[in-house]
């Protein structure tokens, strides 16, 4: 089914490092990193020591993996980086997406 096909992408519940990737920046990470808090399909992000971010994993009309509030986010034209839409989180580079 879909369901396990996109289940299987999103990595094990547990707590990761991630680089930040910052937007305004082409994506350097300047050295920077979040905790990442994965329990099955939601997300938290921690950033020295406070939470930035947390919602649910979904895949965006676009193909990336979004930290959505609302079914809806996945229809949003604009996500990540510096938009007002939901973050954007890279499973296969480890990185989490930040202005």
């Amino acid at each position: 089914s879909n369901e396990s096909a996109l289940t299987s992408e999103i990595p094990a519940s547990g707590e990761y490092v991630y680089d930040v990737a910052f937007a305004e920046y082409q994506g350097a990470s300047m050295g920077k990193t979040v905790k990442v808090i994965i329990d099955g399909h939601r997300v938290q992000v921690i950033f020295d020591g406070n939470e930035v971010d947390n919602g649910q994993l979904m895949k965006h009309k676009t193909g990336v993996w979004i930290i959505a509030m609302n079914e809806s986010d996945k229809e949003l034209d604009e996500v990540g980086g510096c938009t007002d839409g939901p973050s954007t989180i890279d499973f296969e580079n480890k990185r989490y997406w930040m202005c």
